[in-house]
């Protein structure tokens, strides 16, 4: 189980992306997460604060929301709010993975997208996606 589960340093403070953590614990909508998150806002934010980020929805489109990044105490309460059947085993694993992150054990993972850092670096990205494009 340890690969669903992502730590992310967000501020300098490893965090776990909300629907990251809903995915680990089964839930049929990963957003739903979000909906136990604003129910239980004061008691979560008791343990820190609570970042959250615009996420894209994903490949079939949608709007944009906003995905909250939880540390660990967060993440632990979040998981044992959501009471569902895999929710212990994702509190351990939690456990262990903040503990690895914090001894240097974790291999930081390869960035999902390239993002160009010139005008013309976009527009050679471009071109290279349009050609997968027309290839496919």
């Amino acid at each position: 189980m340890n690969d669903l589960i992502c730590v992310t340093a967000v501020e300098g403070e490893p965090r776990v992306l909300d629907t990251e953590l809903a995915a680990a614990l089964g839930m049929a909508r990963p957003n739903d997460i979000r909906e136990l998150i604003h129910r239980n806002t004061e008691e979560i934010q008791g343990f820190g604060g609570l970042p959250c980020r615009t996420v894209n929805p994903g490949s079939r489109g949608g709007r944009p929301s906003k995905g909250f990044y939880l540390n660990e105490e967060q993440a632990l309460l979040v998981a044992m709010f959501s009471r569902t059947e895999k929710a212990k085993e994702v509190r351990a694993t939690l456990v262990r993975v903040f503990a690895a992150y914090r001894r240097g054990d974790l291999v930081q993972a390869p960035p999902a997208f390239r993002v160009p850092q010139t005008f013309a670096e976009a527009l050679r990205l471009a071109a290279d996606d349009a050609a997968l494009v027309a290839l496919a």
